[in-house]
């Protein structure tokens, strides 16, 4: 197909859904970028380039597809939307869906610029790798300029819904000195304006718990993800369904049950439970698991939690309980892996690892310490203890 703004160059794009049935037209970018996440999640969880290399050329044809929607304020005018929020129909009430279209496009592309700027690195394009770093930089700046806004009567700010702030807080795209603010701004829609309760689609869903918890939001993350009343999670389970549905409606309240009942694209919050509560991730550095991140982050609500992540070398295993004042923790690091977890300077005075002090420990097995108090430790089955700060 012809770009937006370059109409003579013709690109190959996917379509909104994969050949079938239907394909519902050329992708929009919060759907085609599919094709980019997709290898990079590969690559992030399983440690293997071969998509990204083998199909480079076709990612950056499509990168600068979209980057031909740029318009004059440098906002790339394009996207599908934060499909099926709270009471949303496109024809009875599509202003339920309150996140712009474009607005959670262009979170989305500002991920996306800077994973394919990884992808040209490794691919050693490094023309396109500074062309990616330019068009990062951008399009932050116009995003901030354009959607970042105050709250009238308060003294926050927010990017003018719960999804595009929770999204712009996932990928870092607010500006430092706004932080405190934006968080403030979140949860000020989410008490005052929304009762308790998200308002988010399956962009906002994605990352609204998990970013909560990161901020220090732990309980209120609990909260919204737990309370009985719609909209939340628990009421899709508390009703009966055994799948999730597509849409989010107050069920008790319509005349039949609507659209697909199975469609897992609103499922994405339990990544909160292996990423917040259970606290690993992989790093970016060293990818497929070969190191992971450990940092269980809760609320007050939860003392105890059991995680298991398959990986290509074995299954991390991480269970935590609070005893008073003591965090206990078991983890299994799997074979030639290495776990980074994150303590605070007055967490890792007190910390112990199978009985001894992280000093002994640490001349025993080999451990280190970095950034301060991020402890670094083989594989092997491990039980550590220490005095927990909490959120």
């Amino acid at each position: 197909v012809k770009g937006k703004n370059n109409p003579d160059v013709e690109y190959n794009v996917p379509t909104m859904i994969a050949p079938g049935k239907r394909t519902s037209s050329i992708a929009k970018l919060d759907w085609g970028i599919a094709t980019i996440y997709l290898p990079w999640y590969n690559y992030l969880y399983y440690g293997d380039s071969y998509i990204i290399n083998e199909y480079y050329k076709e990612m950056k044809g499509l990168t600068d597809y979209y980057l031909s929607f740029k318009n004059s304020d440098g906002i790339i005018d394009n996207g599908m939307g934060d499909w099926c929020p709270p009471r949303w129909d496109r024809r009875k009430n599509p202003s339920a869906m309150e996140c712009d279209p474009v607005v959670s496009a262009n979170a989305y592309f500002y991920d996306i610029l800077g994973i394919m700027e990884r992808f040209a690195a490794m691919n050693q394009d490094h023309s396109y790798e500074e062309t990616m770093k330019g068009e990062l930089a951008a399009l932050c700046d116009a995003f901030n300029t354009e959607y970042l806004i105050s709250i009238p009567g308060t003294d926050h700010k927010w990017y003018g819904s719960q999804t595009a702030t929770v999204m712009a807080l996932q990928f870092e795209m607010v500006p430092e000195a706004d932080i405190q603010s934006v968080l403030n701004g979140l949860e000020h829609d989410i008490n005052v304006v929304k009762g308790g309760h998200h308002s988010t689609g399956i962009h906002g869903n994605r990352y609204i718990y998990t970013v909560l918890t990161k901020y220090g939001r732990g309980g209120l993350a609990h909260d919204i993800l737990t309370t009985p009343d719609f909209p939340s999670q628990t009421y899709v389970m508390n009703y009966g369904f055994t799948t999730w549905p597509e849409r989010q409606f107050e069920w008790a309240e319509v005349d039949a049950l609507t659209n697909s009942l199975n469609h897992p694209m609103h499922s994405g919050f339990a990544a909160y439970f292996f990423e917040s509560l259970g606290g690993i991730k992989p790093v970016y550095e060293v990818p497929g698991f070969k190191e992971f991140t450990v940092n269980p982050r809760f609320p007050d609500d939860i003392t105890e939690t059991t995680v298991n992540v398959p990986t290509p070398y074995g299954k991390i295993n991480c269970s935590w309980e609070v005893e008073r004042d003591d965090f206990l923790m078991n983890l299994v690091v799997p074979f030639n892996t290495r776990a980074r977890v994150t303590l605070t300077q007055s967490e890792l005075k007190s910390l112990t690892i199978n009985g001894d002090s992280w000093n002994d420990f640490k001349k025993m097995n080999r451990g280190q310490t970095i950034d301060e108090s991020t402890i670094v430790i083989g594989s092997g089955d491990y039980a550590l203890k220490y005095e927990k700060e909490r959120n």
